[in-house]
């Protein structure tokens, strides 16, 4: 593609992953034809999220975190980025072999792996905002004998050993 002076072009990119060829061409063009509703949609997903981490007994999340109250807005800004790092980190698939996760982000190998080492900054936020993951993660790592391991995969649950991607 090339744009001309002040001219603009906006990319849609969608990501469709599915068993059955047919149905993964028909979802991504369903999901291409009505990409602003789309894009709404998941922005109001993503804000529910920011709201439920702030709020007692949510549905989001088996904790909370406490609101930050500061008129320093750089203080503010560390505060939320801080969490939403571990907002980034949360999986939520219904593939998941213990539910609801928060990986280490693993580069181009290890996409779908927790380091036990990983989140050792955010264990008192995770401790906070999502206690029955976080115990079911430790848990996870305890079962698999973290000395013969490095991490585990969310998706199978199985310890991802030295040396294997």
């Amino acid at each position: 593609m090339t744009l001309g002076p002040g001219e603009t072009k906006e990319l849609h990119y969608i990501n469709v992953v599915d068993g059955d060829r047919q149905t993964a061409a028909t979802n991504y063009d369903t999901l291409q034809a009505n990409f602003s509703q789309v894009a709404v949609e998941h922005e109001r997903t993503f804000n529910g999220l920011l709201k439920s981490a702030f709020t007692p007994g949510n549905s989001d999340f088996s904790g909370h975190l406490p609101q930050l109250e500061t008129d320093d807005e750089s203080l503010w800004q560390l505060y939320h980025a801080g969490f939403k790092n571990l907002l980034f980190a949360r999986r939520a698939s219904p593939d998941s072999a213990y539910g609801t996760t928060y990986l280490t982000l693993g580069g181009k190998v290890f996409t779908h792996v927790k380091f036990s080492v990983g989140h050792l900054d955010d264990l008192a936020c995770l401790a906070l905002l999502d206690p029955d993951a976080l115990r079911r993660l430790v848990e996870s790592w305890f079962v698999q004998d973290m000395h013969q391991h490095l991490a585990t995969d969310y998706l199978t649950g199985q310890a991802v050993v030295p040396g294997m991607p």
